[in-house]
């Protein structure tokens, strides 16, 4: 007897989750290591910071960050956790994937002195509210003759909820309400603000509830506080006030083309931090005074 053939569920709820990197939620690094990797044979081989995260629901990935230049100038270490020069003068370049990795960290106040000593386990259990950066405008001009490239957005971390505890059991955080897919922010996006993380214990992460920004006192003057507001004021001009996160980084990004890197990870601070907010019912813009 011939059996029917099955179709594959349209059922929503059976699909897979997308390409490309898990921006706008609370992730922490399992794992941090130094490896060659040609990508499964897809792209040349290349030198590489991997990072192992899982989300609050469990959901694993995979990012791995270039170092640019050639890859043979690295060598890992047998355990991953060092870059081995091999040529004198070897440097990771400040405009790779893992040099925007890591001012990011830096922005978000990772002890810059445990960077200084190289090991790059000492990121493994950060846990942090992962956003997506628009990759260097430099980059648009790699592209071939007559092709069109891609843009890309790098993840990396907006503000650090949980600072790395090298091999301590994970501290459990409520979830961060995330926006449907497709569905247009009517305010900006904030990121979820942690309560003070008390040493060995810190305390778990308040959600907001669905499409509410939470608004949070301001905090000490940020050096590039003054400049993302300004950036803000240009996106709140033309859109009247309705915008997204994701108009306000492109806007930061062609204010201070030469500081971006340092300013885009504290775009949703800075935005928590002076007062933006959403009206539940509304989904209003409010701006708290």
């Amino acid at each position: 007897m011939v059996q029917p053939q099955q179709g594959i569920s349209l059922d929503p709820e059976t699909f897979s989750e997308g390409g490309g990197p898990p921006i706008d939620k609370n992730l922490r690094i399992t794992a941090a290591r130094f490896e060659h990797f040609d990508y499964d044979g897809k792209a040349p081989r290349a030198f590489v910071a991997r990072l192992d995260l899982v989300d609050d629901s469990g959901q694993t990935y995979n990012q791995r960050y270039t170092v640019g230049g050639d890859p043979n100038r690295f060598s890992p270490s047998p355990d991953g956790h060092l870059a081995i020069p091999m040529v004198a003068g070897a440097k990771i370049n400040n405009a790779s994937n893992l040099g925007i990795l890591i001012t990011a960290l830096v922005s978000c106040q990772f002890p810059k002195e445990k960077l200084a000593q190289a090991d790059i386990s000492c990121l493994d259990g950060l846990y942090a509210y992962w956003i997506g950066m628009p990759e260097p405008e430099s980059r648009k001009g790699l592209a071939a003759q007559g092709e069109t490239r891609r843009a890309s957005v790098i993840l990396v971390p907006s503000q650090i909820i949980q600072q790395a505890v090298n091999g301590a059991a994970p501290v459990a955080a409520a979830p961060v309400a995330a926006m449907p897919p497709g569905m247009q922010a009517q305010a900006p996006i904030q990121a979820p603000v942690a309560a003070p993380v008390m040493a060995p214990q810190a305390a778990p992460v308040m959600a907001a509830p669905p499409g509410v920004a939470v608004a949070t006192a301001p905090t000490a003057p940020n050096a590039g506080a003054a400049s993302i507001l300004a950036s803000v004021a240009k996106v709140s001009a033309a859109t009247n006030g309705v915008f997204s996160l994701q108009q306000i980084f492109p806007q930061v990004q062609a204010d201070y083309p030469a500081e971006a890197m340092t300013l885009l990870p504290q775009v949703p601070t800075v935005l928590a931090a002076n007062g933006y907010q959403v009206d539940p019912q509304t989904q209003n813009v409010l701006k708290v005074t």
